[in-house]
């Protein structure tokens, strides 16, 4: 084949895949930066840039980068992203990796040449990865961390740590999930292998009734927030008056 009919066929490939995706529009984080976004080192979505939908800038903590919201952030649009494309793609021939990109834009995405299609607010936020396997994960990875003991009720030492894991057990065994569940509750020993639809379970149904009377009532209470307000926006449909209710308690 020569290189005009590979073009061709590449060209076919990716007409198909942009009308299959006009249907479906939605994209999880890692793959995002296929088509155009976030960068950080190896094509990462988790970059300093790593929102596509505003310019907050994270902050890096260890091999993480968070939010570290202290003002109103400016949104990004098509005609922004449309000029931050361009910036990066001048920056192509930058010798060094990290400098080849702007504002977390890494070029001209393929989407560009979807008609009628927004790049910004076609997308929806991918909770799979922002909230089950990276907001609750590392908000109990922090909690169970031997230097945490002031989160819990009556903690003292790591004798006592191993006791509330046998406790929280006890109780989350006990919990009969429903068909729609499919997996059974693991041991929270095993957190760290949990799959996605482990931490959705957790989150939504779990974690309030195997927490109480061991976390604190503050963090029990922000958990509790974090759990209604995901609730609320994963019904199949949700009201204005729902939507802000969720915002209000993300922010709280």
């Amino acid at each position: 084949m020569n290189s005009h009919l590979k073009i061709a066929a590449i060209i076919c490939f990716l007409l198909d895949y942009m009308l299959d995706l006009k249907t479906k529009k939605q994209i999880n984080s890692p793959p995002r930066v296929f088509f155009g976004f976030t960068k950080k080192k190896k094509l990462s979505f988790h970059a300093f840039y790593g929102c596509t939908f505003c310019y907050e800038k994270q902050e890096k903590t260890g091999p993480r980068c968070f939010n570290i919201l202290s003002e109103r952030i400016d949104e990004r649009t098509v005609e922004s992203t449309y000029q931050d494309a361009r910036r990066a793609y001048e920056k192509k021939d930058e010798p060094r990796e990290d400098k080849q990109h702007y504002k977390g834009v890494k070029g001209p995405s393929i989407l560009m040449n979807l008609l009628y299609f927004d790049l910004i607010n076609g997308f929806v936020v991918d909770y799979m990865h922002v909230i089950l396997l990276g907001m609750i994960k590392s908000h109990m990875e922090y909690l169970f961390h031997s230097t945490k003991k002031q989160c819990w009720i009556s903690m003292t030492d790591s004798i006592a740590l191993r006791n509330l894991t046998d406790t929280i057990d006890s109780r989350l065994f006990r919990i009969q999930p429903p068909t729609g569940i499919t997996r059974s509750p693991r041991s929270i020993n095993d957190c760290c292998k949990w799959k996605a639809s482990e931490w959705r379970s957790w989150l939504l149904f779990y974690c309030i009734p195997c927490l109480q009377s061991l976390l604190k009532d503050k963090y029990l209470v922000h958990l509790a927030m974090l759990s209604q307000a995901t609730n609320i926006l994963l019904q199949h449909f949700v009201s204005r008056a729902e939507i802000e209710e969720a915002h209000n308690l993300f922010l709280l």
